[in-house]
């Protein structure tokens, strides 16, 4: 990849970025495991995990919108911290196709996120639907 950055180091279970933030930079993972994942609280699905020599955050970075999910670090990772503008001055060159094509993948990729975070919301409402009575809080019968 590249030279270019300021090394991190993020301990495990350390958020990197927040979904929704500004996308100003992206992080070469040079050692550890990043997830990625939506939600918060109980409600997170992990959508993937990245390993040394892949990129977090590019997307937000080409585009210039907020990120479409989280990252944190699973194990210990050390990464390169790279500006937004190192990347954006290397699309300015590409073609306007390659351009349109990002644009057309942040779109999918945001529906996809879309439907994987209400699908985790419907589970969480059947979970409750579903438990069985004995874990249900008990409920004092009036005489």
């Amino acid at each position: 990849m590249t030279t270019e950055g300021q090394t991190i180091r993020f301990a495990p279970g350390e958020l990197i970025f927040k979904e929704g933030e500004k996308g100003d930079v992206i992080f070469h993972i040079e050692r550890g495991i990043v997830e990625i994942f939506v939600g918060e609280g109980t409600g997170i699905v992990v959508l993937t995990e990245m390993n040394p020599g892949e990129i977090v955050g590019v997307m937000a970075a080409i585009t210039g919108e907020p990120r479409l999910a989280s990252a944190r670090a699973k194990t210990e990772v050390i990464s390169k911290k790279i500006p937004s503008q190192s990347i954006t001055e290397q699309v300015k060159t590409l073609p306007k196709w390659v351009k349109a094509a990002f644009k057309d993948y942040r779109g999918r990729l945001d529906h996809v996120n879309k439907m994987v975070q209400e699908q985790s919301r419907e589970i969480k409402k059947l979970r409750k639907k579903l438990q069985p009575e004995a874990e249900k809080p008990a409920v004092e019968k009036k005489a």
